[in-house]
């Protein structure tokens, strides 16, 4: 029972779209080959979003995935459970992140030139489809009712190992389990660190974190605006990282922060609701994010007083 995975690292070579993937599989088993396919990808997740779908029907990817494979399959939908508001706040960061920013020309311009601006938590928060989250997980439950679907659950939050625990269930649930399924996850994750990368890379820098400032610079006229957005940004975040000072930040109100612990812990026992003494350790995790700067951004005018940032700006004009 060999593993193939099916992903930007170890992509089969086949097209990229679920039917061709059916009758790829179909061939593999037509001649003796009996395969596990694991499809693990970030973009699947976002892709069963779909905006498209109606609001009162499951994301069409989903269903044509379900629809498609789970008559001639075992299919096993592992839902990773994270929490709300660190989905948001990865969205989020994600969302505006250097990387993606660069491809978008609204993102390049500055906010008095027609630019978009970057929404603070609490608007982003507001703005974000959240009821997508809830239908997808109901879709995903809805599926598991059918006779070759099964559904687990892996609480990020409380396995350390992601990926070997990941794979212990998938090959857990398969009627013909996979002989020794330690040696082959040991021998997947190796492959996989081979070709992951644990350094930090561009997506891990946002214009969440310091184009409040960049903007208001050039407001002010500390900065012309022929210096790209995205370009200021990067300096004004390299800047930052080589000081320590203490920050001044704006932080939503307490109304706003209860409304984010409370859409997160519908969402939490929507999944667990038969584990109701975890709610506490869930509470404690939220009080120490939202006593922390994450719901937060950087008081630009603030900023702006400092003398050395005044400085530094200078030496862009």
């Amino acid at each position: 029972w060999p593993w193939e995975m099916i992903g930007d690292e170890h992509a089969l070579s086949a097209p990229m779209c679920w039917e061709s993937y059916k009758k790829y599989m179909e061939l593999l088993i037509e001649y003796g080959n009996k395969t596990t396919f694991v499809f693990s990808q970030e973009v699947l997740s976002l892709e069963m979003q779909d905006v498209t779908s109606p609001s009162d029907s499951c994301p069409r990817i989903f269903e044509g995935i379900i629809k498609s494979f789970q008559d001639d399959f075992e299919v096993v939908i592992v839902y990773a459970y994270r929490h709300l508001w660190e989905l948001i706040l990865s969205f989020r960061r994600f969302q505006f992140s250097y990387s993606r920013a660069a491809a978008k020309p609204r993102l390049n311009k500055w906010i008095r030139n027609g630019g978009k601006v970057v929404p603070n938590f609490p608007t982003y928060w507001k703005d974000h489809p959240l009821k997508k989250w809830q239908s997808l997980l109901e879709c995903v439950q809805a599926a598991g009712k059918s006779p070759n679907v099964r559904v687990k659950y892996l609480n990020i939050h409380e396995d350390q190992d992601i990926f070997s625990r990941f794979l212990s269930i998938v090959a857990g649930e398969l009627s013909n389990p996979i002989n020794g399924p330690p040696a082959i996850i040991s021998q997947w994750l190796e492959e996989l660190s081979k070709n992951g990368s644990s350094n930090q890379n561009e997506a891990d820098f946002s214009m969440i974190d310091y184009d409040n400032i960049a903007n208001k610079a050039v407001q002010l006229g500390l900065v012309p605006d022929t210096l790209r957005r995205l370009e200021l940004n990067k300096k004004i975040a390299k800047y930052y990282r080589e000081k320590s000072d203490d920050f001044s930040y704006l932080c939503p109100p307490p109304g706003f922060i209860s409304t984010v612990f409370n859409e997160s812990l519908a969402y939490y026992q929507k999944i667990f609701s038969d584990e109701p003494q975890h709610i506490d350790k869930l509470q404690k995790e939220f009080v120490l994010v939202s006593n922390s700067s994450k719901f937060c951004e950087l008081d630009a005018n603030v900023a702006l007083e400092d003398a050395d940032l005044k400085s530094f700006l200078a030496t862009l004009a």
